[in-house]
């Protein structure tokens, strides 16, 4: 295996908990490592300091990724952090079956998204370490993560463009539906799967339940609605009325599935600034307003 030598002193971060290794911080390496490869790390004085994907072409040169020197970047290895992963959210007890499951460095997996929608998982890889290993963690999902039917990669966005990787998409295990329902608490939520991102933002969960909470008997806008996230828990919640704006039909289309059992929703397509110029020149008004691009 090729190895990398960092300069003195570069590898407090890593030490301290920072997994990335900048160009600038490289001293030399020996071999001729294959890009995206699992490569051998070591200090000034020539000590092991951990395993890491390189990329020559990328200006966070290596991705830390095990500073165990007897373990192996293997399907083993990879298994042991999606158990992890998998054991921290059981333990946080989320009240929804869906959440994100694997949060790239988070989870000592940079590079990869994995967000979980009860059956199926959606994907997401963007550096060339994990899409080189790719396979290893597609097994690994399936090894541990109970009654699974389907893993959907949607493997896209400006990171891959800067590790020189196209953007892919496309079933990686079983079958994968454009929709499926979704709960979070009270609300429960038709998504698409293969929609923007990974077909949800489960990192706004607590936001929509605290929105939810604040508009009892309001009027509520939710402005670049998306799917209606925030609409929908406001509704759950006993509001009198809910207001949503996108410039994407289709994701409104999905927004009305979620609210269909509601009365007084309001459906508005078109670009936010000219739509909410027009809305005040009506003098419309609310209680609540959401401004948020991630719903």
């Amino acid at each position: 295996m090729s190895k990398i030598f960092i300069k003195k002193d570069r590898e407090r971060m890593w030490q301290s908990g920072h997994p990335w290794m900048y160009s600038g911080a490289v001293e030399k390496i020996e071999g001729n490592p294959e890009a995206g490869s699992v490569i051998e790390v070591y200090n000034w004085k020539k000590e092991f300091i951990g395993y890491g994907h390189y990329n020559k072409n990328s200006k966070i040169m290596v991705r830390m990724l095990e500073k165990d020197i007897n373990k192996k970047i293997d399907l083993n290895w990879y298994s042991e952090k999606v158990k992890e992963a998998y054991a921290l959210r059981k333990m946080i007890n989320i009240n929804s079956n869906g959440y994100r499951l694997i949060h790239s460095e988070s989870d000592s997996l940079p590079g990869v998204i994995v967000d979980r929608f009860g059956a199926y998982l959606v994907v997401q890889a963007s550096t060339l370490g994990m899409e080189k290993d790719k396979e290893f963690l597609i097994e690994a999902l399936k090894k541990e993560i109970p009654n699974l039917k389907g893993i959907y990669e949607k493997s896209e966005g400006d990171g891959r463009k800067l590790e020189g990787l196209p953007e892919v998409s496309g079933v990686l295990f079983g079958e994968v539906p454009d929709e499926i329902e979704i709960f979070e608490g009270e609300a429960k939520f038709t998504i698409d799967l293969k929609g923007q991102k990974t077909g949800f933002y489960s990192d706004q969960r607590d936001n929509r339940i605290l929105m939810g909470f604040l508009s009892k008997d309001k009027d509520f806008l939710d402005v670049c609605s998306y799917t209606g996230g925030f609409s929908l828990h406001a509704m759950v919640n006993g509001a009198n009325s809910s207001t949503l704006i996108d410039v994407s039909e289709d994701v409104l289309n999905v927004a009305r599935k979620n609210l269909i059992k509601y009365e007084n929703v309001e459906f508005i397509k078109g670009n936010i600034f000219n739509v909410l110029r027009d809305l005040v020149k009506e003098g419309r008004q609310w209680d609540v307003v959401n401004l948020d691009h991630q719903n």
